[in-house]
């Protein structure tokens, strides 16, 4: 056991010390100045696939094939655009009179790179090549655009080649723009990324696996020092990852993005989110496998404290059927994901690790609440069980009515849940594999499953109410006070109107051509 023990950890520290090696190595290696000449090379390139496309240009405008083209071509006939084939951007025509042969164009928002050609004497070429685009506002439909041949990302600059700020980005002796960037990501390039992710989470399966062979010593004599030693090596392990952005920092994915689904500094994104839940479901698992083994069992003697204990397993058995709703409330309140499949039938990666999240709270659900419905069951006689059952449902509605939770069905169904494993006795059906167990989990499954689909209804619904909500707080008004002067300015024509006058006082004449007449004369097209 030494042995093994010692193995892992060196195994660990050395796949440590190799991550923090290529860490340092690949972001000392790859500087600003080796960032702009890798962008110089594959400037490079593309202006060659350019000038290929500007070699064979036809004669004859309309047989151009635009598809084969590797950027937009415009052209100029005296200065004036007669042919292009895109209109996404223009050149101005200030630039096309200049006798240039690549240059930049940059405003705020967008950079272009124009090559131009001489085709004839009064007809000119001009290739753009996109570089940048940016938006002022950025969100799930606007983000930056970049060209992801020439550019590493859009956290970049481009500035005119005679600015004093960045780095100098030039083609055959030709500078033609400076770039500046802003993420220090790019300092890893993205082979770096990969291998310095694969020697961290070696070392820490390494490591993972050094607490769980030093775990038979740690609980020989009190199985519940195991449980908080492992809960203690994943808040370790949660803290250390947390301040070293592991993985996030290394794996460009939506998976590890704040922007897709943030709670806090804990669940900062959806792979946090699922590694705690993989946690807990861990430290669930070592409770169902060693319960008996806990020295509060040794309690139930005691007939004042076993009273104590049957209220907190009657607790823990109430939360753990309220966790699922937990967890789906934390993804309906902090991501835009749908977990209703009623809602949609596209099942992409972030959906399917969401609802395998669910799924997880389920199990850990599941094995949490059959270790404390045996300790329950045990403390002794049916009244006694029941009595300590309720005294735990009062608690547990009173701590959720000063959290202000939603408890009510999850409370229901829980107990529910509980009465039925106890009155069928279906908790002692887990030691050999036969019927009862099938009608064990099939009991499980069914009200965690109404716990869930009640949670994600409830939700669904919510959600809903508070997008009506924003959207009336948000394009709707209290007063619309030119509707207000449009009505009464139309209620002074209409009491001056000598037809109306003359019609409401005769008693002979009908009210019909009244309304008719104010709604097509007096009453504006404001009001449709």
């Amino acid at each position: 056991m030494k042995t093994r023990l010692f193995a892992y950890l060196f195994l660990s520290a050395t796949f440590l010390a190799a991550g923090l090696f290529s860490h340092y190595f690949f972001r000392q290696y790859t500087s600003d100045e080796t960032l702009a000449k890798s962008i110089a090379a594959n400037l490079k390139d593309e202006l060659a696939a350019v000038d290929e496309d500007l070699t064979r240009l036809p004669a004859d405008f309309d047989l151009i094939d635009q598809q084969a083209l590797a950027y937009p071509i415009f052209f100029y006939r005296h200065n004036a655009l007669v042919y292009w084939t895109d209109n996404t951007f223009v050149p101005p025509p200030l630039m096309v009179a200049d006798t240039f042969k690549t240059r930049l164009t940059a405003s705020v928002s967008e950079s272009y790179l124009l090559k131009r050609k001489q085709l004839s004497n009064d007809v000119v070429a001009i290739a753009a090549i996109k570089l940048l685009r940016n938006y002022p506002i950025t969100n799930d439909y606007f983000s930056p655009e970049y060209n992801e041949r020439i550019l590493p990302s859009a956290s970049v600059r481009i500035l005119e080649p005679n600015a004093s700020a960045g780095q100098e980005v030039c083609v055959e002796s030709e500078c033609l723009f400076r770039v500046e960037f802003h993420s220090e990501a790019l300092k890893v390039d993205r082979l770096a990324r990969i291998v310095t992710f694969i020697l961290f989470a070696v070392a820490v399966v390494f490591f993972i696996a050094a607490a769980f062979e030093l775990l038979p010593r740690v609980s020989n004599r009190i199985s519940e020092v195991g449980f908080f030693f492992l809960l203690g090596v994943f808040a370790f392990l949660r803290l250390v990852l947390s301040q070293t952005g592991f993985p996030g920092n290394f794996l460009s994915s939506s998976l590890f993005d704040p922007q897709v689904f943030a709670v806090s500094y804990v669940n900062a994104s959806l792979g946090d989110l699922l590694i705690n839940l993989l946690a807990v479901m861990i430290l669930s698992f070592y409770v169902f496998r060693n319960y008996f083994r806990f020295h509060i069992q040794r309690l139930k003697g005691d007939r004042l404290m076993s009273w104590g204990l049957g209220i907190f397993s009657g607790l823990c058995i109430l939360f753990a059927g309220l966790f699922p709703v937990v967890v789906i409330q934390t993804l309906y309140n902090n991501s835009a994901i749908v977990i209703d499949i009623s809602q949609s039938l596209q099942f992409d990666v972030l959906r399917l690790i969401a609802m395998g999240s669910v799924l997880m709270s389920g199990i850990c659900a599941f094995l949490f609440s059959h270790a404390f419905i045996r300790t329950l069951i045990s403390i002794g006689h049916r009244g006694k069980v029941i009595a300590c059952f309720l005294i735990a449902v009062v608690i547990f509605s009173v701590i959720n009515e000063l959290t202000e939770q939603q408890y009510a069905v999850a409370l229901v169904l829980s107990a529910m849940y509980f009465f039925a494993v106890y009155f069928l006795k279906l908790y002692n059906r887990l030691k050999t594999l036969n019927f009862g167990t099938f009608g064990y989990l099939f009991v499980a499954i069914f009200f965690l499953s109404i716990i869930g689909a009640y949670a994600i209804q409830h939700f669904t619904q919510k959600e809903k109410i508070d997008n009506q909500f924003r959207f009336a707080s948000n394009f709707l008004i209290d007063r619309d006070y030119f509707a207000e002067y449009l009505l009464y300015d139309a209620s002074r024509k209409i009491s001056h109107d000598a037809f109306i006058q003359s019609r409401i006082a005769s008693p002979f004449f009908g009210k019909e051509a009244i309304r008719q007449k104010i709604r097509q004369i007096f009453l504006p097209s404001y009001f449709n």
